[in-house]
């Protein structure tokens, strides 16, 4: 039987609301450079070509990136962008590239990364690609990349792995049985971001893993389960693969849910596999993270932008300027970004609120455009008396 084919699909469309103001809807975070000259997609891109027996990379994003994403990576091939016809998450942005990718290639093995994760080490990164791959082309499964957790994180998922698979000397599956090999062990279930509590005993009990959000799979079998778990997104994946054109089916598109493929597909699939993926990984979604990557001085602090910036006095001060230069004088554990698109000054206990503070703040412009009360100047001062 010839090889799959490997294609890498790179996930490009979402906002990163949580690392406004730097990340907007009109430049989100796949396209900062926040640790040096290349943007979070450009990295991507290059860890995905990296990989062994990669044939082809594709992109999907929306309408309003398609432009940026051309612009940033000049090396993709037309057909190989695909666009939304709005933003809908990860499972409907992952049915259509999968009918596009059962049209070119009838069958492939798909690798799955989005843009917007922190990989320092390419190389064992490509190691555990490389593991994925072929665990996905020679079984049945849908494969993870669970990472081993360092903390009691409470912002991210959680894989729980088969009991077997953290018994020593145990084998969980063989490829004689049709099944994985040792590069992957059976998932138990997934777990949504749990409470400090929780969490801590995850990590204690060794059997959990981060779900990253990376996956890999045989064409064929995704399409199949999403046949048969999520009928409205198989029948999307059909309708591209059988060539029809967009027109055909973008009414439809517009009446899908915006879901995720953890929630859609992977949470009710027949056979779902991880493998510990072994690299140190992070996912770019908030300042904390951009903090935790950063370059410290002796005091803890992180600069980063454009524009210089001058902290004196302080601790634990993470700042990010563009344009305008800064001095940050005399605080401790703060998140600082000025950009062209707003401010934003917080405590790093405070950060996790930042989508409440961002509603809000819409609102208030909303009602400014529609002629509603700005900011008040002060009143003139009465005759005779100096303002205070």
């Amino acid at each position: 039987m010839p090889a799959l084919p490997r294609i890498a699909v790179i996930l490009a469309g979402g906002e990163g609301r949580r690392l406004w103001p730097a990340s907007t809807p009109q430049r989100p975070k796949q396209f900062l450079r926040l640790f040096g000259g290349r943007t979070l997609l450009e990295a991507t891109w290059e860890r995905a070509r990296a990989v062994p027996g990669i044939r082809d990379v594709w992109v999907v994003t929306g309408a309003p990136y398609a432009g940026l994403t051309r612009q940033v990576l000049p090396g993709l091939a037309a057909e190989h962008l695909v666009i939304e016809p709005s933003g809908k998450n990860t499972a409907p942005a992952l049915a259509l590239v999968a009918g596009h990718v059962a049209s070119r290639y009838g069958d492939a093995a798909v690798l799955v990364l989005p843009a917007d994760h922190y990989v320092p080490d390419v190389r064992a990164f490509v190691e555990a690609a490389d593991r994925a791959l072929d665990a996905a082309a020679t079984t049945e499964g849908l494969v993870t990349f669970g990472i081993e957790p360092t903390r009691p994180e409470t912002q991210y998922g959680y894989i729980e792995l088969d009991q077997r698979a953290v018994r020593p000397g145990v084998p969980i599956v063989t490829r004689a049985a049709g099944v994985a090999g040792p590069a992957a062990v059976p998932v138990r279930r997934f777990v949504e971001k749990p409470g400090p509590e929780q969490a801590a005993a995850f990590l204690a009990s060794g059997r959990y893993l981060w779900n990253s959000g990376m996956f890999a799979w045989r064409n064929t079998v995704f399409c199949a389960e999403l046949q048969r778990v999520a009928p409205d997104l198989g029948r999307l994946a059909a309708r591209v693969a059988a060539g029809e054109p967009r027109s055909a089916w973008e009414a439809d598109w517009q009446a899908l849910p915006s879901i995720s493929v953890d929630y859609a597909v992977l949470e009710r699939a027949r056979r779902i596999l991880c493998i510990r993926a072994g690299f140190a990984w992070d996912d770019l979604g908030s300042w904390l993270a951009v903090d935790r990557h950063g370059i410290r001085d002796e005091h803890g602090n992180v600069v980063l932008g454009t524009a210089p910036a001058v902290v004196q006095g302080s601790s634990g001060v993470t700042v990010l300027t563009e344009e305008l230069p800064a001095v940050v004088m005399g605080v401790r554990d703060l998140v600082l970004a000025a950009t062209r698109d707003g401010v934003l000054v917080a405590g790093k206990d405070s950060i996790e609120g930042l989508r409440q503070a961002l509603g809000i703040l819409e609102r208030k412009l909303q009602e400014l455009a529609r002629g509603g009360a700005g900011i008040q100047a002060p009143a003139p001062a009465a005759a005779g008396r100096e303002p205070r």
